[in-house]
């Protein structure tokens, strides 16, 4: 459910979704690798749900970017006070005094991505799990993947949606 511009992102996050899924027992399978990177164009939901259950599939996660918003924050500069030990020749002893320091401000650029995800069971054709969620800046967008499968199959786990069967 992204464009084609975000490939690379679809690709990810099927990929690290399904290793979630499989490091909790479940045979997953990506529609990226399953279905070549346009699946579904062209095919209306009956077409698509007629195809799933002729290949088996019980369930289906769909993941879709909904915003992704740049934000530039700026930091303002400061000045801070260091002692400094000095040696005054005139009392002939040693006095503190303190520099200035200046820091500059400066700009900090983040972007933030908006993702929802969707569990439907395609025998009933019914949503059974719905989940929104905000990432901040991530490092790199295998990082991103990674981190959103784990949270949402951990979140799924925790609200009975699946289990783990780990053992």
């Amino acid at each position: 459910m992204l464009p084609d511009k975000d490939r690379s992102m679809r690709e990810a996050v099927e990929t690290e979704m399904v290793k979630a899924l499989q490091e909790q027992g479940y045979q997953a399978t990506s529609a990226f690798e399953a279905y070549g990177p346009k699946s579904f164009q062209g095919m209306n939901e009956q077409e698509v749900m007629a195809d799933l259950k002729d290949n088996g599939i019980q369930a289906v996660m769909t993941v879709a970017l909904l915003d992704k918003e740049k934000e530039q924050q700026y930091t303002p500069g400061r000045v801070d006070y260091q002692p400094r030990l000095g040696y005054n020749p005139f009392w002939r002893r040693y006095v503190y005094y303190y520099d200035r320091v200046y820091t500059q401000g400066y700009y900090t650029n983040s972007t933030n991505y908006f993702a929802e995800g969707n569990l439907y069971d395609v025998g009933s054709n019914r949503l059974i799990y719905s989940v929104q969620s905000k990432t901040f800046d991530p490092s790199s967008m295998a990082n991103l993947a990674k981190d959103y499968s784990k949270v949402v199959v951990k979140d799924m786990i925790q609200k009975n949606i699946i289990s783990s069967h780990k053992g």
